[in-house]
């Protein structure tokens, strides 16, 4: 009878420690997954460069699966521009994974045997991003004084990373092409910078150390990325074309509005103008902005407006005559 009890004693201890141990490790399993990471340092730690910090993640077994032995060059993107989302999300049909409540937003893509690897948000800052990047694209804005302000203290800071080699710039520039500023630091005059994507027309634009880059989709307006197979270029469409635009006084967009009245193009056309400019739209503006790409024939485009945004709906850009700014390429290849 005494030998059963101490072994019941022993059975019921035994198992006690397993709980204790199991409810322990759990603990510390919680306790390690709720730790935040402060500050930059730590993402470093998690995204740093693969030769200094090896990693076991997926995207990581990928890449090393792509290099078929050969040399990896990592080409780090800081995206400091919403066109740098354009560049990432469209152009290069990359994702992105937000941390930290957006401060910052990362991404990584394999293309052959190039890795890029996109940083972007307020948390990205000169002291902040790796100073062993060889390789470089900078995303800047350049469009007002302040914005140049801003620029110019990247660029003046690329000076102090040691390991740099090439560099090259997406600028989202002046509309009336004074982006003069941005030649002392080409390479051709002792900075660092070998080539310059520039947003607008520019006298600049030589196809060997500027070459014009274009706007894209307003990405600050949450415009969708639309896959090209979900849009049916068959279809039939309810209008000829369409304009939903902001329309300033003294503009083109002015004459267009006069062009459309005159002509009552609105019994064939979508035509919803709004006078003051507005930073953000709501969800049902959006929704009928893309419902008038998608069931329009051709979207009217003055300077500055959507090229991009009426191409991803399969709807044909009628673009503001030849010359116009910001229209170099199409006015190049339109014959």
């Amino acid at each position: 009878m005494r030998r059963k009890t101490k072994v019941k004693i022993c059975l019921c201890l035994v198992i006690f420690i397993y709980l204790c141990v199991t409810v322990y490790c759990l603990y510390a399993m919680l306790k390690r997954d709720k730790v935040p990471q402060e500050g930059w340092d730590s993402i470093e730690n998690k995204f740093g460069p693969i030769q200094t910090q090896p990693s076991v993640k997926k995207h990581d077994i990928i890449s090393r699966g792509a290099r078929n032995g050969k040399q990896v060059h990592i080409v780090e993107v800081w995206g400091k521009a919403a066109i740098g989302l354009y560049f990432w999300e469209h152009i290069m049909n990359a994702e992105l994974e937000s941390k930290m409540g957006g401060v910052w937003s990362y991404g990584q893509k394999m293309v052959k045997n190039i890795q890029f690897r996109f940083r972007t948000g307020p948390g990205v800052l000169p002291n902040k991003v790796p100073r062993d990047t060889n390789n470089l694209i900078l995303v800047i804005n350049g469009r007002e004084p302040s914005k140049v302000k801003a620029a110019k203290i990247w660029l003046n800071e690329l000076q102090t990373f040691p390991l740099l080699k090439n560099v090259a710039v997406i600028l989202l520039g002046n509309e009336q092409c004074n982006n003069d500023w941005i030649n002392e630091y080409m390479i051709i005059n002792g900075g660092l910078v070998k080539m310059v994507f520039l947003v607008y027309d520019s006298p600049q634009v030589d196809n060997d150390a500027f070459y014009q880059w274009p706007l894209g989709v307003a990405t600050y307006r949450d415009f969708p990325k639309i896959p090209p197979d979900s849009v049916d270029v068959t279809k039939e469409r309810e209008y000829t074309c369409n304009f939903l635009g902001t329309v300033y006084p003294d503009s083109s967009r002015t004459t267009l509005m006069e062009i459309i009245d005159q002509y009552q193009l609105r019994k064939i056309c979508k035509v919803v103008p709004r006078y003051e400019w507005v930073p953000n739209e709501t969800a049902e503006s959006l929704d009928n902005y893309i419902e008038s790409l998608e069931t329009s024939d051709l979207t009217l485009n003055p300077v500055d407006d959507g090229i991009m945004v009426g191409m991803s709906s399969s709807g044909s850009p009628f673009v503001e005559g030849r010359g116009a700014a910001g229209f170099l390429l199409l006015d190049q290849y339109s014959d």
